[in-house]
């Protein structure tokens, strides 16, 4: 019997939480006096007076959490960055971005084949003519040392050229005196023999000059 009383206090207190709340939201107020809408207009300008003071403070809060968000961001990409290497704390990526530099051109007349009335007016073509265009690339800095390494390999292949051309005239003489040499040697032996002792031959020093030597027979 006990336990049949407290389900139908629970069932009660059930029915009049629900009714409790209709009225809260404004519904099923036919049965209610002048004081008890008084009360539930009490009740209700109060939780509305909670609910606005809630609402500025979380207004107030917000640019406060969006900032601290802001800077938590910033901490959490820069720290990726460090543990990737790309850079230093205290350096950032440089951008990529666009640079352009104006370039003057000048037209001559003479590749023109021009006269020189055209000339004077070319002239002042030249003044007033300029052309502009975009380059696509890195910050100046990387471009300085992008042509500096293009300088040093090209002067690098010109050395590397003069040193094998030098290299090439030197064997060329070294055979020319062999060659030299073997000609001296064959015309020794169809020089006549001036006395039975000796006879002289004619040989190509490294100058290319003739030189007489004599020779024991």
């Amino acid at each position: 019997g006990e336990d049949l009383k407290e389900i139908d206090s629970l069932k009660d207190r059930i029915t009049k939480l629900q009714l409790r709340q209709m009225r809260m939201l404004g519904k099923d107020l036919s049965n209610l006096s002048l004081k008890e809408v008084q009360q539930l207009e009490k009740q209700l300008s109060e939780s509305l007076l909670s609910v606005k003071a809630k609402k500025d403070q979380l207004l107030m809060e917000q640019p406060e959490h969006s900032r601290r968000q802001v800077l938590h961001t910033e901490g959490l990409t820069r720290q990726i960055y460090e543990l990737r290497g790309f850079h230093t704390p205290s350096e950032r990526p440089k951008p990529m971005y666009l640079e352009y530099y104006p370039i003057a051109t000048k037209v001559s007349s003479a590749t023109n084949g021009t006269s020189g009335s055209d000339g004077g007016c070319n002239s002042e073509f030249d003044k007033t003519y300029s052309d502009v265009t975009l380059h696509l690339g890195l910050p100046c800095d990387n471009i300085r040392k992008r042509k500096a390494i293009e300088r040093t390999q090209k002067r690098l292949i010109i050395s590397l050229y003069q040193k094998s051309e030098m290299e090439l005239k030197l064997e060329e003489k070294k055979r020319l005196v062999a060659g030299m040499e073997k000609i001296s040697l064959v015309m020794a032996t169809k020089v006549v023999k001036p006395a039975p002792e000796e006879a002289k031959m004619v040989m190509f020093d490294d100058d290319d000059e003739f030189e007489e030597c004599e020779i024991d027979l």
